[in-house]
């Protein structure tokens, strides 16, 4: 079971990605907003992060130069899901993004992409 951070603030999505996260027996923290998400990150050191990019208050692309420059957070692996193309985004190679997922994506491939990153990250 993992410490999930999961960064999204439409209901909908958080709702339907919470719920399976749980099924996954992951333990999952969310936060609405990316000030929130920041705050979180620092505060409960989860174990991977689930990062949407359109975010109020703090979007992902600052959220994650934020995680980058703290020593605490640096390291904490990063799934960005987003509605945007991986193309038309410079987060898709930033040092701690390990997979770029374009919404809709099949919630079967984002827990085999969460299994995958958490393993590779022992």
């Amino acid at each position: 079971m993992a410490r999930i951070l999961l960064i999204e603030d439409e209901k909908s999505i958080a709702d339907i990605m919470t719920m399976l996260l749980g099924f996954g027996q992951h333990e999952v923290l969310l936060a609405i907003d990316g000030e929130a998400g920041l705050t979180m990150a620092r505060r409960d050191s989860p174990d991977l992060i689930l990062l949407d990019i359109m975010l109020p208050k703090l979007d992902g692309i600052a959220l994650n130069r934020e995680l980058l420059q703290d020593e605490k957070t640096r390291r904490i692996p990063v799934i960005v899901i987003t509605t945007q193309s991986a193309r038309d985004n410079t987060l898709q190679s930033a040092e701690n993004v390990k997979v770029y997922l374009q919404k809709p994506f099949d919630m079967m491939i984002l827990l085999d992409t969460i299994r995958e990153v958490l393993h590779s990250a022992t």
